[in-house]
């Protein structure tokens, strides 16, 4: 291709170019959205949930991994297809028309449901490991294993942060080296929250950290959030608005709310609702009827508060652990503490998909649950029952309390 220069006498004589009408064209073609989006098929599609939010899906040969469509991952990923089939730079008007070519085609397809972290499918539950290998763990009642996801739609945000292998010979043993409950109610308590809320079915539990100030109940809550779904953000505090509540936990599976010093009646029906279930409808921004919904329900743990700041219907769902008071020879700098469980982490974990596998394997015993949360208390009974949790069956019964007594508090 050549052009005239300005400057010469040429100039007068016009655009000179070696470009037929048809090389034009075909030109144009290439740096259509229409037709990159074709070209990027076989690597990406796009989808809306339920909620009408666009989900792009990036296709590999043998993994499937999902990305908000707005987020800064999916970005990335169209830019960088976009520059392998045209050879430039996207622009933001190019990745615009590419979006918007893409939520056309999605406007067209099935809807689908992605789950964050944990997924409970028929009869296995899976966890995402939030690798790079894209790797998660199938629990069924035969055992688990470390598969590769070709089949659940996980999705994953920059702030997600990657659980390790579990092992097969796990224990919760580590847990008593990062976390200093104050006896061995109390840990039965919390491995029993800990386990509980990877079932996904039935209302969710609300673990309270109790203890006096030197109990380290910040830091054991961040380990519990570490153990169960690392974030770039381990533990936040509590929300001004139900709205901004809902939208800033999409991504978290477990919710940390740290030194909560009040809890109003409406703090406590939110808490309520997001633990059973809960939605709220947004208006998308530059548009004039346009909206999306979140629907989330997530276990919750907090700190700061005793239970007598509950309202009935929220002390109901709650789980208290108790801490006791870390003697200054035995007290560990951070450092210590993240060393200790780096190694513990895997064991740990194993441990958790073993009492997983328990459960699942005892689906039809059928205990008798008192209390407010009877699918989390059937589920550890069952784990318990199948051998998955390392104290003697009937134990959780008794710490937990039986009916007409407080089932949130070991005794």
């Amino acid at each position: 291709m050549t052009f005239p220069n300005p400057c010469s006498n040429d100039a007068s004589q016009g655009y000179v170019s070696d470009f037929s009408e048809n090389q034009r064209y075909l030109e144009y073609k290439r740096f259509d959205p229409r037709t990159i989006v074709r070209d990027m098929a076989q690597f990406v599609e796009c989808f809306y949930t339920a909620e009408n939010m666009p989900i792009l899906l990036v296709k590999n040969a043998d993994y499937i991994d999902l990305h908000d469509l707005d987020s800064l991952d999916a970005k990335h990923i169209i830019s960088d297809h976009y520059s392998r089939i045209t050879g430039r730079i996207m622009t933001k008007l190019d990745f615009e028309n590419i979006k918007n070519c893409l939520q056309d085609i999605a406007y067209h397809n099935e809807r689908i449901e992605p789950s964050y972290r944990v997924c409970r499918k028929d009869d296995a539950i899976f966890i995402d490991l939030c690798d790079n290998d894209h790797n998660i763990v199938k629990i069924t009642a035969d055992g688990w294993d470390v598969i590769r996801n070709e089949e659940i739609f996980f999705a994953r945000t920059g702030r997600t942060r990657p659980l390790p292998n579990p092992e097969r010979d796990g224990s919760f043993d580590g847990i008593r080296r990062i976390i200093n409950t104050a006896n061995e109610d109390n840990f039965v308590i919390l491995v029993g929250f800990i386990v509980s809320i990877f079932n996904a079915r039935g209302t969710m539990p609300i673990l309270l950290v109790n203890g006096e100030q030197g109990t380290g109940k910040s830091s054991a809550m961040r380990y519990i959030k570490r153990i169960v779904d690392p974030n770039g953000i381990d533990l936040q505090s509590m929300p001004a608005s139900k709205e901004e509540s809902l939208f800033m936990l999409r991504h978290h599976y477990l919710v940390g709310y740290d030194n909560v010093s009040n809890i109003t009646p409406m703090m406590s029906d939110s808490l309520c609702r997001l633990t059973s279930g809960v939605s709220t409808v947004k208006k998308k921004l530059y548009t004039d009827g346009d909206e999306y919904s979140v629907t989330l329900k997530r276990p919750v743990m907090l700190n700061g508060i005793g239970l007598s700041m509950f309202r009935g219907d929220a002390a109901s769902r709650c789980m208290m652990v108790e801490l006791s008071p870390i003697d200054k020879a035995y007290r560990k700098t951070e450092e210590e503490l993240d060393e200790i469980f780096r190694t513990e982490h895997p064991k740990i974990f194993g441990a958790i998909c073993n009492a997983i596998s328990a459960a699942l394997r005892e689906k039809n015993y059928r205990p008798e649950c008192e209390s407010r949360l009877a699918d989390v208390e059937r589920f550890i009974k069952q784990a318990e029952h199948g051998g998955g949790l390392p104290w003697e069956e009937g134990t959780f019964s008794k710490v937990f309390g039986s009916k007409g007594e407080d089932h949130s508090c070991p005794k």
